[in-house]
């Protein structure tokens, strides 16, 4: 009886697994090849942009700045992958939810964690107020977090929680405490 693959005959399961292996390294090929399409259209755009910036230092009259610029990791994975800083963050405010956290406590936490260690003070607080403010606000703007402190008090740590099953808003509980109100002046 002869071997086919069109379904006509049953195949034996040597051929069968050798069309499954010759399927999936046609498949990886196809994504190896997309992505380095995908890779080079990427570094056309980089090089793009750094001709343009190597032409605005001549401008200035800094022609040498290119060759002396060091070469950063913008995205050196500094908390385990991209987005770990926020997994982190959710885990904690998860962690104690419905109690609330403030910022300087979660600085605290994150020196330990990712084991981050600031030349000053001025650097510790830069990096409270930038990244961690930064990660806090996209998750607020998510609707991850609530903001339980005032914006117009200045100069002191944030107060945050995790909003989720566990965590009412501030929003709710006055609504319910509205409620309980009304409910007990029948």
């Amino acid at each position: 009886m002869p071997e086919s693959i069109s379904g006509q005959t049953r195949a034996s399961p040597h051929v069968r697994w050798l069309v499954n292996k010759i399927a999936v390294v046609k498949g990886d090929l196809a994504r190896v090849d997309t992505e380095q399409a995908l890779l080079e259209a990427r570094r056309q755009r980089l090089l793009h942009a750094l001709n343009a910036l190597e032409s605005v230092s001549a401008q200035v009259s800094r022609p040498e700045l290119p060759a002396i610029a060091p070469v950063v990791q913008a995205h050196n994975e500094r908390y385990g992958g991209r987005g770990r800083l926020r997994t982190w963050i959710r885990d904690v405010l998860q962690g104690i939810a419905p109690e609330s956290i403030d910022t300087f406590t979660l600085l605290a936490m994150a020196e330990a964690a990712f084991q981050l260690e600031f030349s000053s003070d001025k650097l510790r607080q830069n990096y409270c107020r930038n990244t961690l403010g930064r990660a806090l606000r996209a998750m607020l703007t998510a609707k991850e977090v609530e903001r339980l402190h005032d914006l117009e008090t200045a100069n002191k740590p944030g107060v945050w929680r995790w909003v989720g099953d566990k965590a009412p808003t501030l929003a709710e509980l006055a609504s319910r405490a509205d409620e309980v109100e009304s409910w007990h002046s029948r």
